[in-house]
């Protein structure tokens, strides 16, 4: 039984995901059919590596410096994400 189901087909931002235990965050969210968000801020070759190598599709990679002003914005880009990949809800 996948303890993790309810993570499918969902989109989950990992923070620091792209070494160590956030890697492994990344690695078992997506046997549980996650698609992942990685953000990292210098380990974008890990974070690239890590994507290829999740189970699944849809995996993204987000390198940002959430401390500078200004990079919180990026997460309008993940919304988008969200639009392109048919998965974000309609408001009733």
């Amino acid at each position: 039984m996948n303890k993790l189901k309810y993570t499918q087909g969902k989109y989950i931002l990992v923070t620091g995901g792209a070494i160590r235990a956030g890697a492994y965050l990344c690695r078992l969210l997506a046997a549980g059919g996650a698609k992942i968000i990685i953000h990292c801020r210098n380990s974008f070759n890990e974070a690239e590596k890590l994507a290829a190598g999740l189970p699944g599709q849809g995996h993204r990679v987000l390198c940002a410096d959430f401390a500078l002003p200004g990079e919180a914005a990026i997460f309008s880009k993940i919304s988008a994400v969200r639009t392109v990949e048919g998965k974000k809800k309609k408001k009733s």
